[in-house]
């Protein structure tokens, strides 16, 4: 009986969940978390709890970027083809003058501002499947 009951809340508990307005963007976001989600390496820790026992704790560490695009092939999705060499040689020049410089936060940081890096949001109208 106690069974019953309590798989009759569970249920019921599913049913009242909010609906979806089910858009593109909806979509798009919520199948990017759960990939990154999925593509995120933890280590799990155990954490002595003051009354006795042990708590589990999850961290995560980094991401695998093949398992969150594969993730979001799988769904329908595109994932956008990066190309860091431009970012990377003004990492470079910039790492270098920052080396070089009495306050090599600020210099990074003039310098990664004066390379003029264009950067484009990641939306789901940006992303087109790849044949």
């Amino acid at each position: 009986m106690r069974k019953i009951f309590c798989l009759t809340l569970l249920l019921q508990a599913c049913s009242m969940t909010a609906p979806s307005t089910n858009s593109d963007a909806d979509r798009f976001f919520s199948d990017a978390l759960a990939c990154n989600n999925a593509s995120t390496v933890k280590v799990r820790i155990n954490m002595p709890l003051a009354g006795g026992g042990m708590n589990v704790i999850e961290i995560p560490v980094s991401a695998d970027s093949n398992a969150y695009s594969g993730c979001m092939l799988q769904t329908g999705h595109a994932t956008p083809e990066a190309n860091p060499d431009g970012y990377l040689k003004v990492a470079h020049a910039c790492l270098h003058q920052a080396h070089q410089s009495a306050y090599p936060d600020t210099a990074y940081a003039d310098c990664v501002k004066r390379a003029n890096l264009s950067v484009e949001p990641l939306l789901p109208v940006n992303l087109h499947l790849r044949n």
